[in-house]
This record gives C-alpha cells, structure tokens and sequence, in this order.
C-alpha cells in the first residue's frame, strides 16, 4: 500500500486524535521480536508515557531475547501474550509491525473487544488492514521508519530514548541499510535520529555482538545441514527439536537466528530456505531470497500462512523437518517452477 503524503499526514493525526482520547493504551511485540517489532515498540510507549498515558506493552508470545535488554524500554515489558490479558481494560490497542492479527499472537484467535479501539502502525506490503485505523507504507523499509513519519507529523519531541529505539528498529529492518526500499527518506530519519542519540553505535553494537555459545552453537549446526538444490541456486537446512536438544539450543535460542542470510549470501544462491523445530510438530520457517525483483519471498510465506517482505520473510508449519520441508518447496514451486 503506497499513501501519499497528504493521505499520510490524515492518517496520523486521525491516530493522534485516538492517542489523546484514550486513557489506558496497550501495545505489543510479534512472535519471535526482531529488531524492528521491540525498536519500533518501545519508540511509541517512550512517546505515550511522555504523553502523560497509561501505557502496558506485552512481549507477546515469545521471550525476547536478553541481547535486547540494552534497548531503552525492555524492562518495562510485561510478560504476556495477548490471551493472558484482560484486553477490556484497554481503550486502544497500537499494533506495529504486524502484518495480520495472526502476528499478534499465534497461541489462539485473536478477538478485539468493541470497546478497545485497534491502530495498525506497519510496513509490510501483505498486511491485510485488518485494524479499525491503518496507517500501512509498503514502501517504507521498516516499521520503525513509519513510526518515525508518523512521530513528525505528530510534532512530538523524540528524545535519546525514542531515537535509539527507532535507530535499531530501523538499522534491523534494513540489514544494516542494505536491503530494497532503503531510500533518501530513510537516511535522512537516520541522519536525525543520529544527531538526538550520537551514541547509537553502542546499542546496535551491543545488540548484535553478543551471541551466546548456544546460538553460535545453532550456526554452526545449521550451515552444517545445508543440502544443495537445484545447482545450488535453492538452498535449504533444517534442525529437529530433539537434535537442538541434545546440545543445549531452545526455542529461545532459535527466536532470531541468522542461518538464511549466511546462506544466502553463498554465490549462486538465489532462495534459501530454513526449517527449525522450535515445538514438536512446529517449524519455524526462514525464507531469504537474493534479488527481490526476481524472487518474492513473502508469496510463498503468505502461501504458508505467514508473511514478511519479498527478500525476507516467514512462517510457521506443521508436521516434522522432513514435512515441513515438502510444504515449503511445494510452496516455492507453486510460483517458482523453475525449483523443479
């Protein structure tokens, strides 16, 4: 969904009116939070709280993980996920970074009360505007731009606190401002966020580069079980529950791995694929392709009821590795046959 710019400012304001109405806020993290869920997340309940709001923000279904405890915010996280909370005590929900409700929480229907009021805050181009507001831009490269636009608009001040926020979820979502839709726009949000917190190369630096054993562990296991399809042009790994067991990997080891983009960035590789066990019977799937223009990633995901951007995204399926892996390729093969 493209806005223009004058769509985008009516938008934002119609969502500020709701912010200012409301008394008792909520917000939350996907499932298995990136940088730009918990960035973009903690950007606005920085904003609300210097609003004078009652603000919860719950860390949804998963357990962030702890390299996420140096960003500004983390510890103000309620541990919930949306069906262990009473959402009538809430007159505004603000979802960001979710693409569905089904990205809001997979551990059961997600239902809105009628007198909670939804705002969909978010970037992906399959989201479906399931809220009652819907501020989406599909050309933004991440959530936490959008937040940023919109933060303008609302001529708020953004302190250290929300522009560290923003830098990551931002800095995350681009891959380090290399991916497709990194634009003049968001250099410029980059520029001024750097200048509000100088320091942002800390975070970022701390955040990425403090891996635990398990999750070096997890690397190595996965590139290890690499099988090469199709000349090498498709590539795809996968992990069982009970092999990550044995040597120590959780679910919340395998939350946030970087298995596809190491495989993705092997010459010749054009889609890669990985399948970790995270729950038996569930795999978490990991879809990256190289040229966005000529592979679109998030078909395939939305084919398997998950989503994401064209060069990276996921889903969650059922069934053991060797089925999960029979869905994805099945899946992969329905608009891309040339995987034959």
């Amino acid at each position: 969904m493209t806005l223009t710019p004058q769509e985008f400012s009516a938008v934002s304001k119609q969502i500020l009116e709701e912010v200012q109405k409301a008394q008792s806020i909520l917000l939350h993290l996907h499932p298995s939070p990136d940088h730009d869920s918990i960035g973009s997340s903690l950007a606005l309940y920085h904003v609300l709280i210097e609003m004078g709001k009652k603000v919860t923000i719950i860390s949804g279904d998963s357990t962030p993980r702890t390299v996420f405890s140096y960003v500004p915010g983390f510890d103000c996280l309620t541990r919930n996920n949306y069906s262990e909370i009473d959402t009538s005590k809430y007159d505004l929900f603000l979802i960001v970074d979710s693409g569905s409700a089904g990205q809001i929480s997979s551990k059961g229907e997600v239902v809105f009360p009628q007198t909670m009021k939804t705002v969909c805050v978010d970037h992906h181009a399959s989201n479906t505007g399931f809220a009652d507001i819907n501020l989406i831009d599909s050309t933004s490269p991440a959530a936490a731009q959008v937040v940023y636009l919109m933060l303008k608009e609302w001529g708020v001040n953004i302190n250290q606190e929300t522009a560290l926020c923003l830098m990551l979820g931002i800095y995350g979502d681009t891959g380090g401002f290399r991916y497709p839709l990194t634009s003049h726009v968001t250099f410029q949000a980059a520029t001024e966020l750097s200048k509000i917190a100088p320091h942002y190369t800390l975070l970022i630096a701390n955040v990425e580069e403090h891996l635990r054993p398990q999750e070096i562990r997890l690397l190595s296991m996965g590139l290890g079980n690499i099988k090469s399809l199709c000349g090498g042009r498709l590539l795809v790994t996968g992990l069982s529950k009970v092999e990550m067991e044995a040597v120590g990997i959780t679910a919340d080891d395998a939350q946030m791995h970087r298995i596809p983009e190491i495989m993705r960035s092997t010459d010749g590789c054009e889609i890669a694929i990985s399948l970790l066990e995270t729950e038996t019977g569930k795999v978490k799937v990991g879809l990256r392709s190289k040229i966005a223009d000529v592979y679109d990633t998030s078909l395939v995901a939305l084919e398997l009821k998950g989503g994401g951007h064209r060069t990276s995204s996921g889903a969650r399926v059922t069934g053991t590795i060797t089925e999960a892996e029979e869905k994805v390729l099945s899946a992969v093969r329905k608009f891309y046959p040339e995987f034959e």
